[in-house]
């Protein structure tokens, strides 16, 4: 279909010449290819030149017409054109086309196909490849492997970890308070965090603290950008440094401001090429609006009478948000619902989706939580727990769960370490994706542990994002040679 390549030698060396059969392009040449003409005089291009207005000529006169030119190093080059049309959308290439066209450009049209002829046989290997490994099963659409698994009950944050910041390679927890009476909770550094398997972690020092945080009280969500650490703390009202920043290097607080932070913080990509209305996000239960401090000062850029709204519907129970860094639409938690608000501005959303319904029955639950993940290309998703109850016995796998960004319910497959399924637990988690590792971390609130994930889409669509990149490669390929043509 696409041709073949046969070997001649000329004064000793070797020459490539290629005998090039298209029929779907209706274009048939053999010719010498011009990057090998190391030892032409200049004088020798000049046949070439006429070869081409030759070309068009005879093509007129007859659609099917052989010409043989002889050069002066006594080798014959060959073409035959159809005048038929191109029918690939890689180009277009016509007995008129090919009035204009230079032995050069030629041999780009040429180089261009034998490129198409490896792209699409790599592309029909890869598919072939995961038919055959993907044949009478059903593939999950997320796979997470566990490759590490902390036990944190020493961390010394509190009663049991209800935060969690990652990025690839450190790790922060915040912790909760659980008992009864009042106790102090705070943030740490898992420091061993890039070891596999089931171990303990070890931990630097605490820092963050909040003395006397009431029962069933305290950190809410953390965030982590460069070496900034940002944190939502709730005490059930107003406290200072409710919401707060700290460098991760030092551990020392950048800024913290009066605030509830009921309900998660994260870092705003903001919006467009310029980033417009970046910076350190949050929300608060009886505000339907995304609050913002910059990031650097903690100065107040949007308030919560002037932030963009993210509510749609009636309630203001907010648990948690996280942002696409790509295109600053913000994913919400309310009644255990997910909402996801289409960015159009730095402080605007043309509008807000229900991704899953509210149920008011879980108003008064707590750490309902998700994380925004871009997979691959082809996946992006949103992972998240279904925590319509904080009783005890519910069960991981059947808790923790997965949708893409309109809504729809992805499937999952866990691999756990040493095939140990987390114990049963009040179906509090708390989550946080590196873009970069494509990890998730999920603290588990009732076990005092943290789970590390490699995440890997289902086999076919990573092999659709191949294709679709590798396409869109070899247009913009295309039409750059066009515009050099030209």
């Amino acid at each position: 279909m696409f041709g073949s390549a046969m070997i001649f030698t000329r004064r000793g060396a070797p020459v490539k010449w290629f005998r090039l059969r298209w029929q779907a392009w209706g274009l048939n040449r053999t010719g010498f290819a011009d990057g090998e003409r190391t030892r032409e005089s200049p004088g020798s291009i000049a046949p070439n030149r006429q070869l081409s207005k030759n070309l068009v000529r005879r093509i007129r006169e007859r659609k099917r017409k052989t010409i043989e030119v002889q050069q002066s190093e006594s080798f014959r080059k060959t073409l035959k054109v159809r005048s038929s049309r191109c029918r690939w959308d890689f180009g277009t290439v016509s007995a008129h086309d090919a009035e204009n066209l230079s032995p050069q450009n030629l041999q780009r049209i040429r180089s261009l196909c034998m490129r198409c002829k490896r792209l699409f046989g790599s592309i029909v290997s890869l598919a072939v490849s995961i038919a055959t490994s993907s044949a009478g099963s059903n593939a999950a659409d997320l796979t997470f492997t566990e490759i590490s698994r902390f036990n944190v009950a020493a961390a010394g944050i509190g009663s049991v970890p209800s935060a969690v910041a990652w990025n690839g390679s450190r790790l922060f927890i915040g912790g909760y308070n659980t008992a009864n009476g009042t106790g102090t909770v705070g943030i740490v550094e898992v420091t061993n965090a890039t070891t596999t398997g089931i171990v303990n972690g070890t931990f630097g020092t605490v820092f963050g603290q909040f003395a006397n945080t009431p029962g069933q009280r305290g950190y809410t969500g953390l965030d982590l950008l460069g070496s900034t650490l940002a944190a939502s703390y709730d005490s059930g009202a107003a406290v200072a440094n409710g919401i707060q920043n700290f460098n991760i290097d030092t551990s020392n607080q950048l800024w913290g401001i009066t605030a509830r932070g009921s309900s998660g913080v994260a870092f705003d990509p903001g919006y467009g090429p310029t980033q417009d209305g970046a910076g350190t996000a949050w929300t608060t239960i009886g505000s339907g609006r995304r609050i913002l401090q910059n990031t650097l000062n903690g100065s107040t850029i949007y308030s919560s009478a002037n932030g963009m709204i993210i509510n749609t519907g009636t309630g203001t129970n907010w648990r948690d948000i996280d942002f696409d860094p790509e295109t600053g639409d913000i994913y919400s938690r309310r009644s255990n619902g997910i909402f996801k608000g289409v960015r159009d501005g730095a402080n605007s959303l043309s509008s807000v989706d229900v991704l899953k319904p509210t149920n008011a029955a879980t108003d008064n639950i707590n750490g309902q939580n998700l994380s925004y993940m871009n997979v691959s290309l082809s996946t992006r998703a949103i992972v998240y727990n279904d925590r319509t109850s904080s009783s005890s016995g519910q069960s991981f796998l059947s808790i923790i769960k997965a949708m893409n960004t309109s809504g729809t319910a992805l499937t999952t497959d866990f691999t756990f370490l040493s095939g140990l399924t987390p114990a049963n637990s009040a179906g509090y988690y708390s989550f946080d994706f590196d873009p970069v590792t494509k990890t998730l971390a999920i603290a588990d609130f009732s076990n005092r542990n943290v789970h590390i994930f490699a995440v890997v889409p289902e086999p076919s669509t990573v092999a659709l994002g191949v294709a679709g990149v590798s396409i869109l490669a070899i247009t913009g390929w295309r039409r750059r040679k066009a515009r050099a043509m030209a």
